[in-house]
């Protein structure tokens, strides 16, 4: 995971976008430490055990819905400067959606998050213009 910095192409990386604001990314590109694998490895254990939300019980979710629930631990971990969890969280949607591009998320008035999953385009940057003064 990365933090947001100026990149020219999103190729082979996965950006994290919240109300349009490009927030960090992950490089596929490189490779997970020992550490990182392992962290992922334990959440998505955790996952595969169930959870519930919003009052609806997932006894035995697939890659997407553990994927979605561990999307959403991402805003909420950046909040608190919990970059660990949010790499992990984001590592874990990486690699059990291997087309993603991007992740969206936009702020409701209620403080929960929607969240878009986009594999069809990768994040490119609003072109700024330049104004030359003669």
């Amino acid at each position: 995971m990365k933090k947001n910095d100026s990149l020219t192409s999103f190729e082979d990386k996965v950006a994290v976008l919240i109300d349009g604001n490009l927030e960090l990314y992950w490089d596929r590109t490189i490779a997970m430490n020992p550490a990182q694998r392992e962290a992922v490895s334990q959440l998505e254990e955790k996952l595969q055990e169930g959870f519930k939300v919003d009052g609806v019980r997932y006894d035995r979710p697939d890659s997407l819905k553990r994927a979605q629930l561990a999307a959403s631990l991402i805003p909420q971990a950046l909040q608190r400067g919990d970059d660990s969890l949010a790499a992990t969280a984001l590592a874990l949607a990486c690699t059990s959606l291997p087309d993603l591009k991007q992740i969206q998320y936009r702020q409701r008035q209620d403080d929960s998050w929607d969240i878009a999953f986009v594999s069809d385009r990768c994040y490119a940057p609003e072109e700024q213009a330049i104004q030359f003064t003669p």
